[in-house]
Protein backbone atom coordinates (compact mmCIF):
# COMPACT_ATOMS: atom_id res chain seq x y z
CA UNK A 1 0.00 0.00 0.00
CA UNK A 2 2.96 2.25 0.55
CA UNK A 3 4.45 1.64 -2.73
CA UNK A 4 1.67 1.98 -4.39
CA UNK A 5 0.51 5.47 -3.23
CA UNK A 6 3.78 6.93 -3.32
CA UNK A 7 3.99 6.23 -6.90
CA UNK A 8 0.24 8.19 -7.48
CA UNK A 9 1.23 10.79 -5.11
CA UNK A 10 4.49 11.13 -7.49
CA UNK A 11 2.83 10.87 -10.27
CA UNK A 12 0.36 13.22 -9.78
CA UNK A 13 2.55 16.02 -8.77
CA UNK A 14 5.00 15.18 -12.38
CA UNK A 15 1.84 15.54 -14.04
CA UNK A 16 0.38 18.50 -12.13
CA UNK A 17 3.37 20.43 -13.17
CA UNK A 18 3.51 19.15 -16.93
CA UNK A 19 -0.32 20.13 -17.40
CA UNK A 20 1.17 23.72 -15.43
CA UNK A 21 3.78 23.99 -18.67
CA UNK A 22 0.75 23.70 -21.27
CA UNK A 23 -1.97 25.13 -19.86
CA UNK A 24 -1.82 26.73 -16.78
CA UNK A 25 -3.13 26.52 -13.37
CA UNK A 26 -7.07 25.49 -14.77
CA UNK A 27 -8.87 23.28 -12.68
CA UNK A 28 -7.66 19.88 -13.73
CA UNK A 29 -3.77 20.97 -12.75
CA UNK A 30 -5.11 21.82 -9.43
CA UNK A 31 -7.04 19.13 -9.13
CA UNK A 32 -3.90 17.02 -9.69
CA UNK A 33 -1.99 19.30 -7.21
CA UNK A 34 -4.45 18.45 -4.77
CA UNK A 35 -4.61 14.67 -5.34
CA UNK A 36 -1.03 14.70 -4.41
CA UNK A 37 -1.27 16.51 -1.21
CA UNK A 38 -4.33 14.34 -0.27
CA UNK A 39 -2.11 11.00 -1.80
CA UNK A 40 0.95 12.33 0.41
CA UNK A 41 -1.31 12.71 3.19
CA UNK A 42 -2.28 8.93 3.14
CA UNK A 43 1.07 8.01 2.38
CA UNK A 44 1.97 9.54 5.83
CA UNK A 45 -0.69 8.12 7.78
CA UNK A 46 -0.81 4.57 6.05
CA UNK A 47 3.27 4.49 6.92
CA UNK A 48 3.31 5.54 10.36
CA UNK A 49 0.88 2.27 11.19
CA UNK A 50 2.58 -0.45 9.17
CA UNK A 51 4.50 -3.06 11.21
CA UNK A 52 7.54 -2.66 8.14
CA UNK A 53 7.19 0.68 6.41
CA UNK A 54 7.82 1.42 2.84
CA UNK A 55 10.11 4.57 4.06
CA UNK A 56 10.69 4.83 7.91
CA UNK A 57 9.56 8.13 8.65
CA UNK A 58 10.44 7.83 12.47
CA UNK A 59 14.13 8.73 11.02
CA UNK A 60 12.92 12.15 10.06
CA UNK A 61 12.83 12.61 14.11
CA UNK A 62 16.61 13.23 14.05
CA UNK A 63 16.86 16.19 12.77
CA UNK A 64 20.68 15.58 11.46
CA UNK A 65 18.87 13.35 9.18
CA UNK A 66 15.84 15.20 8.08
CA UNK A 67 18.24 17.80 7.13
CA UNK A 68 20.90 15.60 5.21
CA UNK A 69 17.66 13.90 2.98
CA UNK A 70 16.32 17.83 2.32
CA UNK A 71 19.43 18.98 1.33
CA UNK A 72 19.86 15.74 -1.05
CA UNK A 73 16.81 16.24 -2.57
CA UNK A 74 17.32 20.28 -3.02
CA UNK A 75 20.71 19.70 -4.46
CA UNK A 76 19.44 17.03 -6.78
CA UNK A 77 16.58 18.69 -8.10
CA UNK A 78 18.82 21.86 -8.80
CA UNK A 79 20.84 20.07 -10.86
CA UNK A 80 18.57 18.42 -12.70
CA UNK A 81 16.82 20.75 -13.33
CA UNK A 82 19.54 22.73 -14.90
CA UNK A 83 20.71 19.81 -16.76
CA UNK A 84 17.51 19.46 -18.32
CA UNK A 85 17.23 23.36 -19.90
CA UNK A 86 21.22 23.30 -20.85
CA UNK A 87 20.87 21.78 -23.65
CA UNK A 88 17.90 23.85 -25.20
CA UNK A 89 20.46 26.61 -24.68
CA UNK A 90 23.25 25.29 -25.74
CA UNK A 91 21.25 24.52 -28.98
CA UNK A 92 18.64 26.81 -29.33
CA UNK A 93 20.73 30.10 -28.36
CA UNK A 94 24.45 28.98 -29.14
CA UNK A 95 23.49 27.22 -32.08
CA UNK A 96 25.88 23.74 -31.01
CA UNK A 97 25.26 20.43 -32.75
CA UNK A 98 23.79 17.52 -30.41
CA UNK A 99 27.61 16.68 -30.62
CA UNK A 100 29.09 19.55 -29.19
CA UNK A 101 26.72 19.86 -26.73
CA UNK A 102 27.27 15.77 -25.20
CA UNK A 103 31.38 17.68 -25.57
CA UNK A 104 30.27 20.28 -23.48
CA UNK A 105 28.40 18.70 -20.53
CA UNK A 106 30.94 15.74 -20.50
CA UNK A 107 32.91 18.72 -18.11
CA UNK A 108 30.57 18.08 -15.30
CA UNK A 109 31.31 13.97 -15.26
CA UNK A 110 35.18 14.37 -15.47
CA UNK A 111 35.33 16.47 -12.50
CA UNK A 112 33.18 13.73 -10.53
CA UNK A 113 35.19 10.68 -11.89
CA UNK A 114 38.02 12.29 -10.29
CA UNK A 115 37.17 14.46 -7.28
CA UNK A 116 34.29 12.43 -6.18
CA UNK A 117 36.58 10.06 -4.60
CA UNK A 118 39.10 12.93 -3.21
CA UNK A 119 35.42 13.96 -1.64
CA UNK A 120 34.83 11.04 -0.01
CA UNK A 121 38.43 11.28 1.61
CA UNK A 122 38.20 14.45 2.71
CA UNK A 123 34.95 13.65 4.71
CA UNK A 124 36.71 10.80 6.46
CA UNK A 125 39.25 12.90 7.61
CA UNK A 126 37.69 16.82 8.37
CA UNK A 127 33.86 14.68 8.94
CA UNK A 128 30.90 15.42 6.56
CA UNK A 129 29.64 19.00 7.86
CA UNK A 130 32.16 21.34 5.95
CA UNK A 131 32.08 19.10 3.08
CA UNK A 132 28.10 19.02 2.64
CA UNK A 133 28.86 22.96 2.77
CA UNK A 134 30.71 23.21 0.07
CA UNK A 135 29.39 21.25 -1.94
CA UNK A 136 25.97 22.74 -1.68
CA UNK A 137 27.97 26.31 -2.42
CA UNK A 138 29.51 24.67 -5.18
CA UNK A 139 25.76 23.76 -6.86
CA UNK A 140 24.75 27.74 -5.63
CA UNK A 141 27.13 28.86 -7.61
CA UNK A 142 27.02 27.11 -9.99
CA UNK A 143 23.49 27.51 -10.93
CA UNK A 144 23.93 30.96 -10.62
CA UNK A 145 26.62 31.24 -12.85
CA UNK A 146 24.73 29.84 -15.18
CA UNK A 147 21.51 32.41 -14.89
CA UNK A 148 23.85 34.84 -15.85
CA UNK A 149 24.83 33.13 -19.47
CA UNK A 150 23.79 35.95 -22.30
CA UNK A 151 23.42 35.40 -26.17
CA UNK A 152 27.19 35.99 -26.54
CA UNK A 153 28.09 33.61 -23.64
CA UNK A 154 30.66 31.07 -25.03
CA UNK A 155 31.42 27.91 -24.35
CA UNK A 156 33.39 28.41 -21.85
CA UNK A 157 31.27 30.55 -19.87
CA UNK A 158 29.37 26.97 -19.83
CA UNK A 159 31.84 24.50 -19.12
CA UNK A 160 33.32 26.23 -16.11
CA UNK A 161 29.69 26.86 -14.23
CA UNK A 162 29.35 22.86 -15.20
CA UNK A 163 32.91 22.12 -13.32
CA UNK A 164 31.82 23.99 -10.49
CA UNK A 165 28.85 22.26 -9.84
CA UNK A 166 30.43 19.06 -10.81
CA UNK A 167 32.71 19.70 -7.62
CA UNK A 168 29.91 20.72 -5.73
CA UNK A 169 28.33 16.85 -6.51
CA UNK A 170 31.87 15.62 -5.91
CA UNK A 171 32.09 17.80 -2.46
CA UNK A 172 28.47 16.57 -1.10
CA UNK A 173 27.71 13.41 -1.86
CA UNK A 174 29.74 10.62 -0.13
CA UNK A 175 29.68 13.21 3.13
CA UNK A 176 25.87 13.87 3.22
CA UNK A 177 25.51 9.70 2.84
CA UNK A 178 28.58 9.71 5.61
CA UNK A 179 25.99 12.26 7.55
CA UNK A 180 23.06 10.01 6.73
CA UNK A 181 24.14 6.53 8.28
CA UNK A 182 25.93 8.82 11.50
CA UNK A 183 22.86 10.34 12.32
CA UNK A 184 21.41 6.44 13.28
CA UNK A 185 21.83 3.21 14.51
CA UNK A 186 23.42 0.25 12.53
CA UNK A 187 20.09 -1.70 12.63
CA UNK A 188 18.88 1.29 10.54
CA UNK A 189 21.33 1.29 7.42
CA UNK A 190 19.28 -0.81 5.13
CA UNK A 191 16.38 2.03 5.73
CA UNK A 192 18.56 4.62 4.96
CA UNK A 193 20.32 3.30 2.48
CA UNK A 194 16.65 2.90 0.76
CA UNK A 195 15.64 6.49 1.64
CA UNK A 196 18.48 8.47 0.11
CA UNK A 197 18.13 6.51 -3.13
CA UNK A 198 14.08 7.59 -3.11
CA UNK A 199 14.82 10.89 -1.87
CA UNK A 200 17.01 11.80 -4.81
CA UNK A 201 14.97 9.72 -7.94
CA UNK A 202 11.92 11.46 -7.00
CA UNK A 203 14.21 14.66 -6.25
CA UNK A 204 15.05 14.08 -9.90
CA UNK A 205 11.66 13.15 -11.77
CA UNK A 206 10.20 16.55 -10.06
CA UNK A 207 13.42 18.54 -11.33
CA UNK A 208 12.68 18.00 -14.72
CA UNK A 209 9.11 19.10 -14.31
CA UNK A 210 9.89 22.13 -12.57
CA UNK A 211 12.12 23.41 -15.08
CA UNK A 212 9.57 22.16 -17.69
CA UNK A 213 7.31 24.53 -15.98
CA UNK A 214 9.39 27.32 -15.45
CA UNK A 215 10.31 27.27 -18.85
CA UNK A 216 6.82 27.45 -20.62
CA UNK A 217 5.70 30.58 -18.01
CA UNK A 218 8.38 32.77 -18.41
CA UNK A 219 8.24 32.25 -22.42
CA UNK A 220 4.51 32.58 -22.49
CA UNK A 221 4.75 36.32 -20.37
CA UNK A 222 7.55 36.88 -22.73
CA UNK A 223 5.48 36.49 -25.46
CA UNK A 224 7.73 33.54 -26.86
CA UNK A 225 6.38 30.29 -28.08
CA UNK A 226 7.70 27.05 -27.49
CA UNK A 227 8.99 26.26 -30.63
CA UNK A 228 10.43 22.59 -30.98
CA UNK A 229 12.46 23.87 -34.76
CA UNK A 230 15.21 25.72 -32.87
CA UNK A 231 15.38 27.91 -36.13
CA UNK A 232 12.17 29.73 -34.61
CA UNK A 233 13.81 31.15 -31.46
CA UNK A 234 16.56 33.11 -33.49
CA UNK A 235 13.18 35.75 -34.68
CA UNK A 236 13.12 36.05 -30.58
CA UNK A 237 16.27 35.22 -28.71
CA UNK A 238 15.77 37.81 -26.37
CA UNK A 239 12.81 36.15 -24.84
CA UNK A 240 14.10 32.64 -24.74
CA UNK A 241 17.12 33.72 -23.10
CA UNK A 242 15.38 35.89 -20.45
CA UNK A 243 13.17 32.28 -20.37
CA UNK A 244 16.23 31.05 -19.22
CA UNK A 245 18.12 33.16 -16.94
CA UNK A 246 14.47 33.29 -14.98
CA UNK A 247 13.87 30.06 -14.53
CA UNK A 248 17.61 29.45 -13.52
CA UNK A 249 17.37 32.27 -10.97
CA UNK A 250 14.32 30.64 -9.54
CA UNK A 251 16.72 27.15 -9.52
CA UNK A 252 19.28 29.11 -7.77
CA UNK A 253 16.74 29.38 -5.16
CA UNK A 254 16.31 25.78 -4.21
CA UNK A 255 20.41 25.60 -3.98
CA UNK A 256 20.28 28.72 -1.47
CA UNK A 257 17.94 27.16 0.73
CA UNK A 258 20.06 23.66 0.71
CA UNK A 259 23.25 25.79 1.35
CA UNK A 260 20.96 27.40 4.42
CA UNK A 261 20.42 24.13 5.70
CA UNK A 262 23.65 22.75 5.03
CA UNK A 263 25.08 25.65 7.19
CA UNK A 264 22.62 25.35 9.87
CA UNK A 265 22.98 21.35 10.19
CA UNK A 266 24.58 20.52 13.80
CA UNK A 267 26.37 17.35 14.27
CA UNK A 268 24.17 13.89 14.97
CA UNK A 269 23.19 13.34 17.78
CA UNK A 270 24.16 9.28 17.73
CA UNK A 271 27.45 8.27 16.18
CA UNK A 272 27.60 4.58 14.84
CA UNK A 273 28.05 2.08 17.13
CA UNK A 274 31.89 1.73 17.69
CA UNK A 275 32.95 4.40 15.16
CA UNK A 276 34.72 7.69 17.12
CA UNK A 277 33.26 11.20 15.95
CA UNK A 278 35.94 12.40 13.42
CA UNK A 279 37.47 16.22 14.20
CA UNK A 280 35.25 18.69 12.80
CA UNK A 281 32.07 16.94 12.47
Amino acid sequence: PGAATLLAAVSALVLGLNREAHYGLDRATAGLFLLFAALLALFIFLERRAAEPLLDLGLFKERAFAAGVLTLALVSLSQTSTFFLLPFYLQGLMGLTPTEVGVTLIFYSVVIVFLAPVGGSLSDRFGPRLLCIAGCLGTFVGVALMARLGLDSSRLGVIVPLMIMGLGWSLFASPNLSALFGSVTPDRFGAVGGMTVTTANIANAVGVSLASMLFARWLEWGGAPAAADYHEWSRAPAAYLSAFRHSWLIITGFALVALSIAAARKKPARAKAGVPEKKGD
